[in-house]
């Protein structure tokens, strides 16, 4: 099937001088489509459970033992023990405080200056 001419020059029809990189180039549509990779939303499907543990009332209750205070009966006796008086006497044994007459002596040491001399007269450079 030939094209028509008004679309396309063939070589033979372009003048000598013509460079053959300017010679157009037809539009070639590549065709890529855009594809759906189709990947789905899954729903996982994990629901809430109610784990059910009710509140139990275990029932116990308080119990009256029912002891109830009794009077022994004992009755406080008065034995009969009277305080003694001993009489023992607080006695002075009569021990006196005695000076030894220890006297602190004055051993005379004296301070003796060494006379180190400071010399001022140093040469700083």
């Amino acid at each position: 099937m030939k094209r028509p001419e008004s679309d396309f020059q063939t070589i033979r029809q372009l003048p000598r001088h013509t460079n053959l990189q300017d010679v157009a180039v037809e539009k070639v549509d590549v065709g890529v489509e855009k594809v759906d990779v189709g990947v789905e939303k899954t729903d996982v499907g994990v629901e809430q459970v109610d784990v059910g543990v009710e509140q139990v009332d275990v029932g116990v209750e308080k119990v009256d033992v029912g002891v109830e205070k009794v009077d022994v009966g004992v009755e406080k006796e008065d034995v009969g023990v009277e305080k003694v008086d001993v009489g023992v006497e607080k006695v002075d044994v009569g021990v006196e405080k005695v000076d030894v007459g220890v006297e602190k002596t004055d051993v005379g040491e004296e301070k003796v200056d060494v006379g180190v001399e400071k010399d001022d007269n140093l040469l700083c450079l």
